[in-house]
């Protein structure tokens, strides 16, 4: 304290001072007097520095050593000290603590906390369900300038890699990216991918065989699955949408008939089976033929449907055989590479339809020059 009063508490600190005052008269009488001056203790507002979070992060809570008082800054801080860095946002932030103690005397700290970027990569899967079996491909852009790359995928993980392709059957399939900056900031994508089944197409059909006589089948489906659509192909221009079609055909043949089946989902499966339809047997033999090369009934030959093998024997009016085939086509009405001369000759067939059964027929055909 100076002489002339003038009292620092600072300089005092906290407790109880006694000022004492003396005063002399002219005539050298004196005096003193005294009080007590009382100086109360400022609070400690000191609060606790924190590490630097990721924008990100969760929200923190800033500590003081002696509760009480009240926290300001921005929106970011509560009053009791709750820091919330997605609120502030990245950068440094000055946080402040005031206190005041029971006897009106105020302090103030701060800090200041740093808000750390994060990285802000994008997941792209495509196509994101479809199905079995799909082809996945998943990407990552680069922003934020990621120093790491963690893909986490069905029964696999995957470090680093910017594009992963796999293949997924049926099924949904959780998918993980994270990435991790130079600061250890992090992001966490999680996503899925759904793999649809594929039906299982199949069919029979009756009679397994069938002729021309009654050329007509019943087709059943038996696919399985979440079948919903069914595509007929019945190889001779034919179409149906039926699941269980009845079809005649028209002309004989072996035909790959062939069925589509759809899911609910739109997934497909195909399948084919052979169909065969016979001819029956029906054969036309000329009584006549001209061989003078002029295009008509030029040769000998059976006109019709249903043969499987057809042997043939010629015999001249002496009973001599003339010609004999086993595998007949035609006969240009020659002997030993001479044309035979002009009259009538006996000729036996022998054929052989498509059911394997056995067909005789003999008469006379004319040669007219």
């Amino acid at each position: 304290m100076t002489n002339s009063g003038d009292f620092d508490p600072a300089v005092a600190l906290a407790g109880t001072h006694k000022v004492y005052y003396d005063v002399t008269s002219a005539n050298g009488c004196g005096n003193t007097d005294s009080i007590d001056i009382i100086v109360n203790g400022v609070p400690d507002a000191s609060i606790q520095p924190v590490q630097p979070i990721c924008a990100n992060g969760q929200v923190i809570n800033i500590t003081s050593n002696v509760g009480g008082g009240s926290f300001t800054g921005g929106t970011f801080v509560s009053g009791t000290g709750q820091f919330d860095p997605q609120a502030a946002g990245v950068g440094l932030f000055w946080v402040y603590y005031s206190l005041t103690n029971t006897q009106g005397c105020s302090n103030t700290d701060s800090i200041q906390v740093e808000v750390l970027d994060t990285p802000a990569n994008t997941l792209t899967i495509q196509p994101h369900e479809g199905c079995e079996p799909l082809e996945v491909t998943f990407s990552t852009e680069d922003f934020g300038n990621p120093d790491s790359l963690h893909w986490t995928l069905p029964a696999e993980e995957v470090i680093n890699e910017r594009s992963v392709v796999r293949t997924y059957n049926t099924g949904i399939h959780a998918v993980r990216l994270q990435v991790f900056n130079q600061a250890q900031c992090s992001i966490q994508i999680d996503s899925t991918i759904e793999v649809f089944p594929k039906p299982i197409a199949a069919f029979d059909f009756n009679p397994k065989v069938a002729y021309m006589s009654n050329p007509t089948i019943r087709f059943t489906d038996l696919s399985t699955g979440s079948v919903v659509g069914w595509d007929w192909d019945f190889d001779d221009n034919s179409n149906a949408l039926d699941q269980n079609p009845v079809h005649t055909y028209v002309a004989g043949g072996q035909f790959n008939v062939q069925l589509i089946a759809s899911s609910d989902k739109g997934c497909l499966d195909t399948t084919v089976q052979i169909v065969t339809i016979l001819d029956e047997l029906l054969f036309f033999v000329p009584e006549a033929i001209s061989p003078n090369d002029d295009g008509i009934n030029d040769v000998f030959r059976l006109v019709g449907s249903g043969f499987a093998q057809v042997k043939l024997q010629i015999f001249n009016r002496w009973g001599e055989r003339i010609y004999e085939s086993e595998d007949f086509e035609q006969w240009d009405a020659t002997y030993k590479g001479e044309k035979v001369p002009m009259g009538s000759y006996l000729y036996m067939l022998e054929i052989t339809d498509t059911r394997g059964r056995r067909h005789y027929s003999n008469g006379e055909i004319t040669v007219i020059r």
